[in-house]
């Protein structure tokens, strides 16, 4: 809801903490290459290198927070894809038992007019 061009959201001002490392959705991340992914990781690694911040210290949950969402795609595609593997498996096996069964059926004549004599 809208109100006089402002946003209405859940948060109070005085409780929003900007995040120091720009926050994806995963939303925004889905429609991201599987090279942008692996872009995307290694800049948030980089990054906390950068600023000195311990990979294990409470410092970095906004970049693990990140971190996580990235691997939960790539989590995702590697299941999808692997899914979409069974599935043309399976129509390939479908495709060429249908074919043997094809083989073994007697072939079609056409509509012969019966001999009467």
């Amino acid at each position: 809801m809208l109100i006089n061009n402002e946003r209405k959201t859940n948060v109070s001002k005085k409780n929003f903490r900007k995040s120091p490392i720009e926050i994806r959705t995963i939303d925004e991340l889905a429609i991201l290459t599987d090279e942008e992914l692996s872009t995307r990781m290694s800049f948030i690694y980089e990054d906390m290198d950068r600023r000195g911040i311990d990979r294990f210290s409470y410092e970095s949950k906004p970049w693990e927070i990140e971190l996580a969402y990235v691997v939960r795609e790539f989590e995702i595609r590697s299941t999808r894809k692997t899914a979409h593997r069974f599935y043309l498996d399976r129509l390939r096996t479908e495709d060429i038992e249908s074919a043997i069964k094809e083989k073994h059926l007697p072939e079609y004549q056409g509509n012969s007019t019966p001999d009467w004599s």
